[in-house]
């Protein structure tokens, strides 16, 4: 610890990048405030962000897919790197393209460091739990050193303004007729960063990630490698174990029929999860490859879909379709005070992808 600290003191743009499992009683929460004090952002890994709540100076976003280049900036211009629980891996790091050159601190059990890549300058084998209750006895100004506090500032400020609930661009210069951004602030103002989200995986979960807050520790379930079809029975589950509270799987069309038969073990076992599957009648993320490679020759990603919302209707569940922005947030109301599984089909264009990563400006550039 002496020897971190030593490190700390000297850097002029140090981050923590909190991840994996073991974020379970508070840890998080804990680093956060050492952090603050110490003037070193944190940042979360791809589908962890419940590892610390979301909140406070020290908040300085997620790492992956979806992510802002204002947010990455940080994590790419770091000159020292703390890796907590996690590691170096492909989707932080945009590939195997970002963070490798700052100096390196991997904090994990694993002796063998199986899942980082890249530098290590000093490995320290500790759990997240071990490692936060070693920061107890260190002292937070003698980490900081003589930094001041525009390193910290400017990066809260850029995850304030990536999670700012805002409706999003025009497609083509026409308004949505259902707009994502808007609907998943009022998720998130309904929530408020207390409910536990599951997701599968696609393009759909990316408004999600980006304006629904976290502030309890385990409260997000979803797939770190890109499986489909964990959303539903995840929070079929989260529902069983945590009845009091709300329990929201997100996901894709495509996710959802993966395994939305889970419904049936909802209703025969009494849980009461809310979904929301957001229907572009396409493989979204499939589509966006295909584009992006091959324009204009999409092959096998359309998709024909039932009614969804009849579909939960037919179980003895709730459920609403919307297709228009104002729609959203009172069906969102009626199926969270419903005494039942609940779902909302949400109806989109195919043209409708994922917030851009570069719609928050940055001063630095980071791969998209």
């Amino acid at each position: 610890m002496d020897a971190l600290v030593a490190r700390l003191a000297k850097a002029e743009r140090p981050a923590i990048v909190a991840g994996g499992d073991g974020w379970h009683a508070g840890e998080g929460r804990e680093l956060l405030a050492f952090a603050e004090a110490a003037g070193i952002p944190v940042y979360c890994d791809w589908r962890a962000y419940d590892a610390v709540p979301h909140e406070g100076e020290a908040w300085a976003g997620w790492l992956g897919y979806g992510r802002t280049d204002a947010v990455a900036e940080g994590y790419i211009n770091a000159d020292v790197l703390v890796f907590v629980g996690c590691g170096r891996a492909d989707v932080l790091s945009d590939g195997y393209t970002q963070g490798f050159d700052a100096e390196t601190v991997l904090v994990t059990a694993d002796p063998d460091a199986t899942m980082h890549s890249g530098r290590t300058d000093q490995h320290i084998l500790a759990t997240p739990a071990t490692f936060v209750r070693a920061l107890a006895g260190v002292e937070a100004a003698a980490a900081r050193g003589g930094r001041g506090t525009e390193w910290l500032a400017g990066r809260a400020e850029a995850q304030r303004q990536t999670a700012a609930h805002r409706p999003d661009a025009s497609i083509d210069g026409v308004a949505q007729q259902m707009d994502l951004g808007v609907a998943f602030g009022e998720l998130d103002d309904r929530l408020a960063g207390e409910a536990v989200l599951t997701f599968g995986a696609g393009n759909a979960t990316i408004w999600a990630h980006r304006f629904v807050k976290h502030l309890a520790p385990a409260s997000l379930v979803g797939a770190r490698n890109g499986a489909m079809g964990l959303a539903v029975p995840a929070a079929v589950a989260g529902s069983l174990i945590f009845p009091e509270r709300n329990v929201v799987a997100v996901c894709g069309d495509g996710d959802f029929l993966m395994n939305g038969q889970e419904i049936a073990t909802a209703v025969a076992h009494g849980a009461k999860p809310l979904v929301i599957v957001i229907d572009n009648e396409i493989y979204g993320t499939i589509v966006q490859h295909q584009e992006n490679h091959y324009p204009g020759r999409r092959s096998g990603t359309r998709m024909a879909n039932p009614d969804f919302a009849a579909w939960m209707q037919s179980f003895g569940g709730h459920g609403e379709r919307v297709e228009r922005t104002e729609e959203f947030g009172p069906a969102l109301d009626r199926a969270l005070a419903a005494d039942a599984p609940a779902l909302i089909h949400v109806l989109i264009p195919d043209t409708v992808m994922p917030p851009a990563s570069s719609d928050v400006p940055a001063t630095g550039s980071a791969r998209a």
